[in-house]
């Protein structure tokens, strides 16, 4: 949450992403329908970039339901858009080597 909070995408897919990296999402920011797969840091990268971009600076809500283990962590949390609203976000996250190899994230406006 400290990279969303810098605004650092970058930062955050190049430093918690394999290279090869997944993103799996369903934001409504994109022509095609979801689900969307993303593919590669810099895809990656793209793709958060415009949904933070549509979203505005979020406030989010402490984690919850959180669970991990040596290769997994997943958790709900809660967050308010000034653009979009307020939200529930699911995430998944398959980890290989400490770093995340697949992200499924899936959000839904709550209000």
């Amino acid at each position: 949450m400290r990279y969303i909070a810098a605004n650092d995408i970058v930062g955050m897919v190049n430093n918690t992403f394999t290279d090869d990296g997944v993103l799996y999402h369903n934001f409504p920011f994109f022509e095609s329908p979801p689900p969307y797969v993303v593919r590669g840091k810099n895809a990656i990268i793209q793709a958060n970039t415009l949904i933070f971009q549509r979203q505005g600076k979020i406030e989010a809500e402490e984690p919850f339901n959180f669970a991990e283990g040596d290769d997994f962590i997943c958790f709900q949390i809660k967050f308010r858009s000034p653009n979009t609203g307020r939200w529930l976000v699911n995430d998944f996250w398959l980890l290989r080597a400490g770093r995340i190899a697949h992200c499924f994230s899936f959000g839904y406006p709550i209000e």
